[in-house]
């Protein structure tokens, strides 16, 4: 920030900060990835006093990245958030009825603090798991029919071709997300098991948040093992297939998995069906 204009005031590091999300945010990020961006601030107030500074920093920021290559098409897309988050815009802005004018309550459970006050984003998942408690059955029912019920029916219909070793695009990022949202659910149908009068005590990664849904038994051990091992595998093999797709042989394709892999994701594929009749209906 040392090109901030000097006519531009600005506001202390403890009323903002900028947090990583999604995938990033939970550090587990591919070379497709993107960049998500949110820019947390301490109030409405705050914004409108110093919003001059906020359109610059954000401006800064994109130019910034832009100059290390991260808008390049070999980079993916790089998505800074277009609506700053505020206590006072998450209370009115987190309802699925409205979700898409606002942040989605996933975006802020993912978000990590890179710079800035890491308390302001306890404050704001706080804020959220009040929010979520609220609003819990209408939130669920939107993670059901916008997320859940589409991953359901993509491992029903996309198995043959995932394990033929070509999935489509759509077919390849869905299976991605699949369990992180499991977990969503399972954490909002439970978020009390997460959160006391102070903080959101919920675990960065989705393999660690796996693991706090079986200490406080939600998941069965095995089944929660199962799905750590499982995120891991699709993992490593996503981001082995977009290391591949960038490559120019034209069977590059033909390599992307061995008979064992397509048996392993196969059977993946059949347990995650079972475990979603088991844990949630749809």
């Amino acid at each position: 920030m040392s090109n901030l204009p000097a006519s531009i005031e600005r506001p202390s590091d403890d009323q903002f900060t900028v947090v990583l999300t999604a995938s990033v945010g939970r550090e587990e990020s591919s070379f497709e990835s993107d960049l998500d961006f949110l820019i947390f601030i301490e109030s409405d107030e705050t914004y409108r006093q110093f919003e001059e500074f906020f359109v610059f920093f954000r401006k800064a920021l994109l130019e910034e990245l832009e100059k290390l290559n991260f808008v390049a098409p070999d980079f993916g897309l790089m998505h800074l958030c277009q609506t700053f988050v505020t206590p006072e815009r998450l209370q009115v802005g987190i309802s699925p009825l409205a979700w898409r004018q606002y942040v989605e309550p996933t975006v802020i459970l993912d978000a990590r603090a890179v710079y800035g006050s890491e308390k302001l984003v306890d404050r704001l998942q706080q804020a959220l798991a009040f929010k979520l408690i609220e609003e819990r059955e209408a939130w669920l029912q939107f993670l059901k029919e916008k997320k859940l019920e589409p991953f359901k029916e993509t491992l029903r219909n996309g198995l043959d071709q995932l394990v033929a070793g070509d999935p489509p695009g759509d077919y390849k990022v869905q299976f991605r997300r699949i369990i992180p949202f499991m977990v969503y659910y399972l954490v909002t149908a439970n978020i009390e098991k997460f959160s006391d009068s102070d903080t959101l005590n919920l675990p960065l990664t989705t393999s660690e948040r796996l693991e706090k849904l079986a200490e406080v038994g939600v998941l069965d051990n095995d089944d929660a093992k199962f799905l750590q091992e499982s995120h891991e595998v699709i993992l490593q093999l996503y981001t082995r297939y977009s290391l591949v797709e960038q490559s120019s042989h034209p069977k590059a394709n033909l390599y992307i998995l061995t008979l064992e892999e397509r048996e392993r994701l196969q059977y993946i594929a059949e347990e995650l069906l079972r475990l979603f009749d088991k844990y949630i209906t749809l």
